[in-house]
């Protein structure tokens, strides 16, 4: 069975298209983005060349346990490029972004609020 979430990557500061190259290319050595010939969370990237920044999307939930070190690694090999994973797991209140930059990693839960309404009375 397992735990499933639904990634988005994003990665800024890719000074050009050839260092995005890398990055992919990087990522399908680490089985992290999908080929014809392999299977990898992520399958679809775009690289906005104007903002210096790649967004790569998981085309499906997926299980991927060793997100965490697979991130401390990619990152490590493009210390200059900080990414944000952001998860969406299968349990409602599981929302989360990850950053990493140069193999340190900050974790970011989502902290969900209701406001109270404002115009018919409501005491909690």
């Amino acid at each position: 069975m397992g735990y499933y979430t639904f990634y988005v990557l994003t990665a800024r500061n890719i000074k050009d298209e050839q260092r995005y190259n890398e990055l992919v290319a990087a990522m399908v050595k680490m089985e992290l983005y999908a080929t014809e010939n392999t299977d990898g969370v992520f399958d679809i990237g775009h690289y906005y060349e104007k903002d210096k920044e790649a967004v790569f999307d998981s085309y499906d939930e997926t299980k991927w346990y060793e997100h965490d070190y697979d991130m401390m690694k990619l990152s490590k090999l493009f210390p200059e490029v900080t990414f944000k994973l952001h998860g969406e797991g299968e349990e409602k209140e599981d929302l989360w972004n990850k950053y990493f930059q140069n193999g340190a990693i900050e974790e970011c839960m989502a902290t969900i609020t209701y406001p109270q309404p404002i115009e018919i009375e409501w005491e909690e």
